[in-house]
């Protein structure tokens, strides 16, 4: 997977420290702002940010911070199911570049997601598996702001155990009178 997105200049990521109440306060500024900015309204509160990064599907690791000099400017929270196979992205991103913030952030929680799929690949399929039929043994990768195009299946190509027998297509003819 090879994505263009880079940061606007002065913006960079890094590691969340989930061990700092400073830390989790910059993740509550961006979330909140955020949503307001967005909805206006927010139903982050400190105590959701806290439990969304400490809690037992937050991958501490994946937690990422962007900061514009010292200010936050963007949040990836990061939460993985390893027994339903699926990774959830939830970015955040505040300011003139949220956009490009916003990118870079999905960019590096599906670098993660790649990481955590490859390292944990689907088995083979049954001889008498559908190749075509989503299986639970798919990792899924979804973000709640992108859903539309980051929603997506991540595994190694498979190869059918034996071939289609055959493939039907039908056109639809719409007549214009």
């Amino acid at each position: 997977m090879s994505m263009s997105w880079s940061l606007p200049p002065g913006v960079r990521l890094r590691a969340l420290d989930v061990t700092s109440d400073a830390e989790l306060g910059a993740a509550f500024s961006v979330a909140s702002a955020c949503e307001l900015a967005a909805i206006g309204w927010t139903d982050e509160t400190p105590e959701s940010i806290r439990a969304t990064l400490l809690g037992p599907q937050g991958l501490r690791a994946g937690h990422r911070l962007a900061v514009e000099g010292t200010e936050p400017v963007g949040l990836l929270e990061v939460e993985l199911d390893r027994h339903a196979r699926e990774l959830f992205l939830d970015a955040y991103a505040v300011g003139p570049d949220g956009s490009a913030i916003e990118r870079a952030l999905l960019e590096d929680g599906l670098r993660t997601a790649l990481d955590i799929a490859s390292s944990e690949p689907a088995p083979p399929l049954s001889s008498d598996a559908d190749p075509y039929q989503l299986s639970p043994d798919i990792w899924q990768v979804t973000s709640v702001r992108e859903a539309s195009w980051n929603t997506m299946a991540l595994v190694a190509p498979a190869s059918p155990a034996k071939a289609a027998d055959s493939t039907k297509a039908i056109s639809l003819n719409r007549s214009t009178a």
